[in-house]
């Protein structure tokens, strides 16, 4: 699973070997590698949105991955052969939002609704691939 979080706190347990971590929107999930240890701690130092894979049952983080962060340009519409592509102002990439995902209905609401509004969208995807797996609006900065 792929879901974007800001990252909330990051604490040792007593024997320091795992650490858990509490996210915004994913709770709390454990991680045993120092590396995306100290990288986590960049994005909750930093206040920054992150891309965090995580297993579902175990609740232990695998990896984490920098969202792309733009304004969607551009939105297909809906089919039931085709995924929705998503054209975003920065980035060459077509994005695309499968019907198999679980929150399809969501993401495309979602995804409309920042076309609409030109509002900065966070996007979770898996490097090296174009399926969007998660998004989130981002608040309007002053």
């Amino acid at each position: 699973m792929l879901i974007l979080n800001y990252v909330v706190s990051l604490e040792d347990d007593a024997g320091g070997s795992r650490r858990e971590v509490l996210l915004d929107r994913s709770g709390a999930l454990w991680l045993s590698d120092r590396n995306l240890a100290d990288e986590l701690r960049s994005y909750l130092n930093e206040h920054t949105l992150a891309a965090v894979e995580f297993d579902d049952e175990t609740k232990q983080i695998k990896e984490v991955y920098p969202p792309v962060i733009d304004l969607i340009v551009a939105l297909s519409e809906p089919s039931q052969k085709e995924p929705v592509r998503v054209q975003a102002l920065k980035n060459p990439t077509l994005f695309e939002l499968h019907r198999d995902n679980p929150r399809f209905n969501d993401l495309y609401g979602l995804l409309k609704q920042a076309h609409r509004d030109k509002v900065q969208t966070g996007l979770a995807i898996f490097p090296g691939s174009k399926r969007i797996q998660d998004a989130l609006l981002l608040p309007r900065r002053l």
